[in-house]
C-alpha cells in the first residue's frame, strides 16, 4: 500500500508525466503546383528540449518497417524549427523550394532531442490552386454589396430578409457518407484527392490510381471532364479493386498530371457546381425585388448596387489567377525528369561500387594463385641449372683423376 501511494505521489509531482513533449497536426497553407508551406505545432516543449531538437525525414529503413513508400519527391521537403515570437507557439516549418506536383504526400518525420525521440506519420493532401482560392472567398466578403433602400420600403426589406433566411435553411447540404460502394452526396468543398484517400482499399493502390478510377466511373460528376472540376450534390460510385487496377500507377500518374496541366492552362470555369451561400443571398434579394416590383408598381425603387472594385475577384474559382505557361510546366517536368535520372544513376553507381568491392578480394586471391603458379614454373629451371653445374664439376674431376693416373704410369 505504501509503495502504491509513493508511486502516485511521484506521478502527481512529476511534471514530465503531465506535460509530455509531442507533435500536433500539420496545417498546410499552399496548393498543388506551388512550393509546399506547412506548420506542425510542438506541444509542451521545454527550452532545453528545443535547444537540442533535431528534425529530419525518417530514413529508408524506417519507411520500409512502417510499410510506407519513400519516393524521391520527399527529399525536396525541408524541416526547420521556428521558435515562438510574441506568444505564438513553437512550430516545425515544412517547406520546399520547388513546386509540389503530387496531390498526396505521405511521410514519416523523426524528431529527436537530448532525452528522447518521436517518430510520427503525416499525410498531406494538396488541392489545385482554384479550390484554394475559392475557399478564401467567405460569405462576409461577398455580402459587402451596397444596398440603397428608401425609407418607405423598410418593411418590405424586412420581409425579404425573412424569405432569404428560409431559403438559406433549405439550401443546407448534408455531409457526405461512405458506404463502401458509394460516396456522397459531394459537397462544395470536397475534392477528388480527399475522396480517393478516404475510399481507396489499401496502400498498395496509389492515390492517382484511385482518383482516375473514380473519375472514369463517374464522368458526369466532373466539369469539362476534368478531375479538378468535381461538382457538388453527386453520389459517386466507388469502383472495385479489379477495376481500379486496370490502370497501373505510372499510367494513372501521367493521366493525373495531364489533367492538372489542362486545368491550369485552360482556366476551366466551374459551371453547375453548388452555388455559394452568399450567391443565394444575392439571388434571393434580386428575386424578392423583382416580385415586389411586379406586385406594386407604385412602390419606391429598391436598387442593388455592386461595389466598384473587388466584385470580379469573387466570381468563379480563381480564373483571374495567373496560370503557368507551357514553358514553365515543361521546365518543371524536365527538372523532375533530370532529378529522377540523377537518382537512378547514383543508384547504379552504388551498385557498381558494391560489385567492385566484392570483386577486389577475388582479384587478390587470383593474384596470389598466379604468383604461386609462376613460382612453380620457375622452380624446375633452377633445378636444371644446378644439375648441369653438378655434372660439369663431376666431368672436370674425372678428367683430373685420369690425368693424374697417366703421370703416375710414366
Amino acid at each position: 500500500m505504501k509503495k502504491i501511494l509513493y508511486l502516485l505521489i511521484l506521478i502527481l509531482f512529476n511534471p514530465n508525466s503531465v506535460y509530455a513533449f509531442g507533435l500536433g497536426d500539420v496545417v498546410v497553407n499552399s496548393a498543388l503546383n506551388e512550393p509546399l508551406e506547412g506548420r506542425i505545432q510542438l506541444l509542451s516543449a521545454s527550452a532545453d528540449e528545443l535547444d537540442s531538437l533535431k528534425i529530419n525525414l525518417a530514413d529508408s529503413d524506417t519507411f520500409a518497417k512502417a510499410g510506407i513508400d519513400r519516393p524521391f519527391i520527399l527529399g525536396k521537403l525541408n524541416f526547420t524549427l521556428q521558435r515562438s515570437i510574441d506568444s505564438e507557439p513553437d512550430v516545425i516549418r515544412v517547406s520546399s523550394q520547388l513546386p509540389i506536383q503530387e496531390p498526396f504526400l505521405n511521410f514519416l518525420i523523426e524528431v529527436s532531442w537530448a532525452n528522447g525521440r518521436i517518430l510520427r506519420e503525416y499525410t498531406i493532401l494538396l488541392d489545385p490552386p482554384s479550390y484554394d482560392f475559392k475557399s478564401k472567398i467567405n460569405r462576409s466578403e461577398i455580402e459587402t454589396e451596397t444596398i440603397t433602400v428608401l425609407e418607405d420600403d423598410l418593411a418590405q426589406e424586412s420581409k425579404n430578409k425573412n424569405a432569404i433566411q428560409d431559403r438559406d435553411a433549405k439550401s443546407y447540404t448534408p455531409r457526405p457518407s461512405f458506404s463502401g460502394a458509394n460516396y456522397g452526396p459531394t459537397g462544395r468543398q470536397d475534392t477528388l484527392s480527399e475522396i480517393a484517400y478516404k475510399t481507396r482499399p489499401d496502400r498498395s493502390i496509389s492515390l492517382d490510381q484511385m482518383m482516375m478510377a473514380i473519375f472514369r466511373a463517374n464522368p458526369g460528376a466532373f466539369i469539362n471532364q476534368n478531375i479538378n472540376g468535381l461538382k457538388g450534390g453527386y453520389v459517386l460510385q466507388i469502383p472495385s479493386e479489379t477495376i481500379i487496377n486496370e490502370m497501373d500507377s505510372s499510367e494513372a500518374k501521367a493521366a493525373v498530371r495531364s489533367q492538372h496541366s489542362a486545368w491550369n492552362n485552360a482556366g476551366i470555369e466551374e459551371e453547375g457546381a453548388i452555388p455559394d451561400e452568399s450567391d443565394l443571398v444575392i439571388e434571393s434579394d434580386e428575386a424578392q425585388i423583382t416580385e415586389s416590383s411586379q406586385l406594386k408598381s407604385d412602390d419606391p425603387e429598391l436598387r442593388l448596387v455592386a461595389p466598384s472594385d473587388g466584385t470580379e475577384e469573387t466570381q468563379g474559382t480563381g480564373l483571374n489567377e495567373p496560370t503557368k505557361s507551357n514553358d514553365l510546366l515543361l521546365a518543371e517536368e524536365t527538372i523532375e525528369t533530370l532529378t529522377q535520372e540523377n537518382l537512378e544513376l547514383k543508384a547504379r553507381l552504388k551498385e557498381l561500387e558494391s560489385l567492385v568491392a566484392k570483386l577486389e578480394p577475388l582479384l587478390s586471391v587470383k593474384d596470389d594463385e598466379l604468383a604461386a603458379y609462376q613460382a612453380q614454373l620457375s622452380a624446375p629451371e633452377e633445378a636444371t641449372e644446378e644439375e648441369t653445374a653438378f655434372e660439369e664439376a663431376t666431368e672436370e674431376e674425372t678428367a683430373f683423376e685420369e690425368a693424374t693416373e697417366e703421370e703416375t704410369a710414366f
